[in-house]
C-alpha cells in the first residue's frame, strides 16, 4: 500500500490514547495454517483422444510455435496437472510466461508499475510458484495468484518483506481475508517491529469479525501509530476496529480529527469506511458524499457495496 501522510500532530495521538483503558487481558490468534489449496478444470476438448501430459504438451508447443503465448501458457499449465514434477513441463511454462510479459506491451507497463511498488524482480532464480503468481495478477486472476504465491511460502520459504506485503495486497484483492489474516500473522511474527505488518495484521482481524481479538488488535494499531502517527492507513485501521467493536464515538473521532482532510483522501476503502461511520452517526449527506467519492474512484466491489448504499439512502425517501 501507498502511505500518505496527514498534518497530525504527536500530541493528538498521545490525547486520544491516554483516554483509552487497555483490558487486562489481551488475547491474540493461535497460529492460523497458509492454505494454497485450489480446484481447477483441465479442458476436456481433445477431439476425441484421451487427455494425457504429451498431448496438452504438444499443444502448447504448436501455439508457442505460432507466437500464441497465452494459449501456450494454458496447453503447457494443462499438461502439468496430468505430470506435475516433469522438468520440461516446468521450464516451457517458466519460459512462456517470461514471453508473455516482455512480449506485450500492456504486460510490461503493468510489471513495472508492480516492479517498482513492491521491489520485486524476476530473474533466473525466480521460481515457477513466483513467476505464476506474478503473471495470474498481471492477468486478473487474484485468487489464482494468491494459490501460487501462497506455494512460494510453502515450498521455497520467500518471506522477504516485499513478497509478503504484495502477497497480502494481492490476497486482499481476491477477497481471500482468512488466508490474509494467516499471512498477515506470518509476516507480524517474522518481523515484529514493522509498523506495516502490525497494522495489516490488526486489519485482518477486524476483516476476519475476530471480536475476542479486537483488544489485542488495538494494541498493535497503537505501536503502529506510535511508530507512524501521520499514516492514514493505520487511522483507518483504528477507525474501522472501533466501528466493528461497536465503539461508534471513538471511530467518529478518527474520523473528525484524523481522516477528515478529503483532499488528501483517494483510497476508495478508507472512503467507504468513512461513509458508514458517518451513517452510523446519523449524518447521511457527509455519508453520501464519501459513497459518491467511491463510486468516483473505484471500478470493482467497493464502487458496487457504495453504490448499494447510495441506492438505500435513495429508498428511505
Amino acid at each position: 500500500m501507498q502511505f500518505r501522510k496527514l498534518f497530525l500532530s504527536l500530541g493528538v495521538v498521545a490525547i486520544f490514547f491516554g483516554c483509552a483503558q487497555t483490558p487486562k487481558t489481551v488475547i491474540s490468534p493461535n497460529k492460523i495454517e497458509l492454505s494454497s489449496a485450489i480446484s481447477r478444470s483441465v479442458d476436456a476438448e481433445s477431439g476425441g483422444a484421451a487427455p494425457t501430459a504429451e498431448y496438452y504438451f504438444g499443444l502448447g508447443e504448436y501455439a508457442y510455435y505460432e507466437k500464441r503465448y497465452k494459449d501456450a501458457y494454458e496447453y503447457y499449465l494443462n499438461a502439468s496437472f496430468f505430470d506435475g514434477e516433469n522438468q520440461l513441463i516446468n521450464e516451457k511454462l517458466t519460459l512462456v510466461i517470461y514471453r508473455i510479459i516482455y512480449s506485450d506491451r500492456e504486460y510490461l507497463q503493468n510489471w513495472n508499475r508492480l516492479r517498482s511498488s513492491y521491489f520485486l524482480d524476476l530473474d533466473k532464480n525466480s521460481s515457477l510458484d513466483f513467476l505464476s503468481g506474478i503473471f495470474n495478477f498481471l492477468d486478473g486472476n487474484y485468487r489464482t495468484a494468491s494459490h501460487y504465491l501462497i506455494k512460494e511460502v510453502e515450498n521455497n520459504k520467500n518471506r522477504s518483506k516485499p513478497f509478503l506485503s504484495f502477497l497480502l495486497f494481492t490476497l486482499h484483492k481476491a477477497g481471500l481475508y482468512e488466508q490474509e489474516l494467516a499471512v498477515a500473522q506470518l509476516a507480524n511474527q517474522e518481523y515484529p517491529d514493522d509498523a506495516k505488518f502490525a497494522n495489516w495484521y490488526a486489519y485482518s482481524i477486524v476483516m476476519n469479525q475476530k471480536r475476542e481479538f479486537y483488544p489485542f488488535a488495538e494494541s498493535l494499531l497503537k505501536k503502529s501509530l506510535a511508530k507512524e502517527p501521520k499514516n492514514v492507513y493505520y487511522w483507518d485501521s483504528m477507525m474501522w476496529l472501533y466501528y466493528k467493536w461497536d465503539k461508534q464515538q471513538k471511530a467518529f473521532e478518527i474520523a473528525k480529527k484524523s481522516l477528515a482532510d478529503d483532499s488528501k483522501l483517494d483510497d476508495p476503502e478508507i472512503l467507504l469506511h468513512l461513509g458508514y461511520v458517518y451513517q452510523k452517526q446519523g449524518l447521511p449527506q457527509q455519508a453520501k458524499n464519501y459513497f459518491e467519492m467511491v463510486v468516483s474512484k473505484d471500478k470493482g466491489a467497493l464502487a458496487q457495496e457504495a453504490a448499494g448504499a447510495i441506492e438505500n439512502f435513495a429508498n428511505r425517501r
